[in-house]
C-alpha cells in the first residue's frame, strides 16, 4: 500500500490554484487549496508532505508559510516572478516561474525531487530524507500556537 503525499496549495490566483492543483493530483498526490495567509495557517501544524504557495498574498507573503515550515523539515515550492527567485532560494525553498504553463511544466519534477524519499533527495534536501507521515491520517484543520515570531498574526 503506497503513503498518499499531502500537498497544501495557497494561491489566491483562481487560474493558477486550478492548474496546479490539477497537476498535483495528476501526479498522485492529495492536495488541499486554500486562497490566503490567514487559511494557510490553519494547516501549517497538519501532517503535510510539501507546501506550495505564491508568493504574494496580500499583506503576508508565502515566505512566512515556507519558514514556518523549514522548521519541521517540510520542503516548499515558491512561485513568484523571476525577479525573486535568489531570495526564495536563499530563505530555503525552491522557486518555480509564475507563468502558469512554465510552472505546470516543471512541478511534477519539483515535487518528486523534494518528497519520494531518501533516493530522490540525497545531496539535495537531505535534512528532509526519510520524512514519512502517517497514510491513515488527514489534513484537518490545526489552528498555529497564539505567538509565532516573524509571522503576522
Amino acid at each position: 500500500m503506497s503513503v498518499r503525499r499531502r500537498v497544501l496549495l495557497v494561491s489566491p490566483t483562481t487560474p493558477l490554484a486550478k492548474t496546479l492543483s490539477r497537476c498535483v493530483r495528476h501526479a498522485g498526490y492529495e492536495v488541499t487549496v486554500v486562497t490566503t495567509f490567514q487559511a494557510a495557517r490553519a494547516y501549517l501544524n497538519a501532517p503535510l508532505d510539501l507546501l506550495i504557495t505564491e508568493l504574494k498574498l496580500g499583506e503576508s507573503n508565502g515566505l512566512q508559510l515556507a519558514l514556518r515550515l523549514a522548521t519541521t523539515g517540510i520542503p516548499a515550492i515558491v512561485v513568484a516572478e523571476k525577479a525573486f527567485e535568489h531570495e526564495v532560494e536563499q530563505l530555503g525553498a525552491v522557486w518555480l516561474a509564475q507563468d502558469t504553463a512554465a510552472a505546470a511544466d516543471e512541478l511534477p519534477a519539483l515535487m518528486a525531487r523534494l518528497v519520494q524519499g531518501p533516493g530522490s533527495t540525497h545531496g539535495v534536501y537531505s535534512w528532509y530524507a526519510g520524512h514519512e507521515t502517517d497514510a491513515a491520517s488527514s489534513i484537518s484543520p490545526i489552528p498555529p500556537p497564539e505567538t509565532t515570531p516573524g509571522l503576522r498574526h
